[in-house]
């Protein structure tokens, strides 16, 4: 599942979320009835194949940030779990820094969580992958990006 906080204009910040499931759109809909309960502006059910996934959430080969001159690179920061309190000081943040400096109206910050069950179920002994533990992840859409949320948190 991804949360995001995007900004299309200088106003206010757009808080959306996607929901990925290996299924049927009617096995899924008991994870999606508490978002869809919340009244959002717009819903969307996309059916993909698994192969075409990537380049239904603009991931793909043929997404711009694979073609020339693209970039898609992402550095996110692991944590253990949501914190709503953090997590709305980063929305209030965020809204400041786009409505302050409109340069920034097309950033967005994602929290990324998916499931890690199996993940949790291997002895971190056992292997050398280092953020085993890490169950929710954060990033945003440019290191221009988060250098100016530091300048807001100080």
């Amino acid at each position: 599942m991804l949360i995001g906080i995007c900004a299309y204009t200088s106003k206010q910040p757009l808080i959306f979320y996607s929901a990925y499931y290996a299924g049927t759109a009617a096995q899924a809909q008991p994870y999606l009835t508490p978002f869809l309960d919340l009244g959002p502006v717009a819903a969307v059910n996309d059916t993909v194949s698994f192969p075409d996934l990537a380049d239904a959430v603009g991931t793909g080969s043929k997404s711009p940030v694979c073609q020339d001159g693209g970039s898609g690179t992402q550095f996110p920061v692991g944590l253990k779990t949501y914190n709503t309190t953090a997590n709305r000081a980063v929305h209030n943040l965020f809204k400041k820094m786009i409505v302050e400096q409109p340069a920034f109206s097309r950033s967005i910050i994602q929290f990324e969580n998916y499931p890690v069950q199996e993940m949790n179920s291997v002895d971190p002994a056992s292997t050398a992958y280092p953020h085993r533990d890490d169950n929710l992840l954060v990033y945003g859409s440019s290191l221009k990006l988060f250098q100016s949320l530091l300048l807001y948190l100080d």
